[in-house]
């Protein structure tokens, strides 16, 4: 007997839906999120049929252990996105009021009767890799801000005028942190010391004006500041520590945009590029995704559903919105008063004030 599956995932509690051919109900009961309750629901469908197939509306995340188990089992899984259930359900009596049982009969319902839902494959190496990346560089962005911050306040507190002089957050100075902080370091060393450090950071253009404005702020300050030594010592420290940062976020960039042109989303059908973004200020993360013909409606449900793999992985204060569009060869959609975070199949430029999608024909 053929058997159609729904699940309707949260944290700690799914609820399951299952039919048969003709839209029977067979089972509708909670779930808990435990080894134990999935490995009862396999017995109960196994005990059902032979022919079971499984929609989860969530990939990922909370939905995890659900979908290694059910893949375990030997069990087809699918994907139905809340955008498609939210319509169909819409389309049903009392629709308008969202409910997990519900939901988990929408999902069952569209599992039996559409045959081009997306397959999931559990566990697969790269959507693993990429939600673990985008934790990892989260979390080294947030400490690298602090450090940043930190790194601040102490060298104003000593030396106002140098913290005054530099963008903090880029690699030259950050380099001439490492070894000079203090303005009689600096004077010490001369022009032609400073240069020769400075020569280490690969990469760095204008290091003869770095050179010569750190030399320049020196000779405006001889007073030594109380504390002066051990808080030059901690900004040597945390500058260190930002440059290694600052290289390992570069690195975490490219492995995306690496995993991003092998992710089978990019295949989607008059997809050309898409790019994610965050806008601090609103505490948003912007999904956005150019088409180089009108979008779908499957178009974007898999694209929500990256959205919602993104949105998994922020903090319980920020949002994820998506932004699709349609651009012309050549041409390009912006999305204004955002910080890049990666951008697939462009260098990355953390400092940018926009991001900018150009049409290109890839796979």
């Amino acid at each position: 007997m053929r058997i159609s599956v729904g699940i309707d995932i949260a944290k700690e509690i799914h609820w399951v839906c299952a039919v048969d051919a003709e839209g029977r109900v067979q089972i509708d009961r909670k779930m808990e999120n435990r080894p134990a309750a999935i490995a009862q629901l396999v017995a109960d469908l196994n005990a059902l049929g032979d022919d079971v197939r499984v929609g989860l509306d969530v990939i990922g995340g909370i939905a995890g252990l659900s979908a290694a188990m059910l893949a375990d089992a030997g069990f087809a899984m699918v994907h139905v996105s809340g955008l498609a259930v939210n319509r169909a359900r819409q389309g049903t009596a009392g629709g308008e009021q969202k409910s997990d049982p519900r939901d988990a009969r929408v999902i069952a319902d569209q599992v039996r009767t559409r045959s081009d839902l997306r397959p999931i494959e559990a566990n697969h190496e790269i959507d693993i890799a990429f939600r673990l990346l985008v934790g990892r560089r989260r979390d080294l962005t947030v400490a690298q801000t602090q450090r940043i911050s930190r790194l601040r306040d102490l060298l104003v507190s000593i030396f106002p005028g140098l913290e005054a002089s530099f963008d903090l957050t880029t690699k030259g100075p950050l380099h001439l942190l490492t070894k000079f902080v203090t303005a009689a370091e600096l004077r010490a060393a001369g022009h032609k010391r400073i240069l020769r450090h400075m020569q280490g950071a690969r990469g760095v253009r204008g290091l003869e004006a770095i050179a010569d404005k750190a030399l320049a702020v020196a000779a405006e300050q001889s007073i030594v500041v109380p504390g002066e030594r051990l808080a030059a010592r901690i900004v040597r420290e945390l500058a260190t520590e930002a440059l290694v940062t600052r290289t390992r976020l570069f690195e975490i960039d490219r492995e995306l945009e690496e995993l991003l042109d092998r992710h089978p989303d990019a295949a989607l059908k008059g997809l050309v590029s898409y790019a994610f973004a965050v806008d601090r200020r609103a505490k948003e993360v912007w999904l956005t995704a150019a088409f180089d013909s009108p979008a779908s409606d499957d178009d974007r449900d898999e694209i929500w559903a990256i959205e919602g793999a993104v949105g998994a992985q922020l903090p319980d204060d920020w949002q994820a919105n998506t932004q699709i569009m349609v651009v012309d060869d050549g041409g390009s959609a912006l999305l204004r008063n955002s910080i890049t975070i990666f951008e697939r199949g462009t260098a990355v430029n953390p400092k940018a004030l926009r991001v900018e999608v150009h049409s290109r024909h890839g796979r």
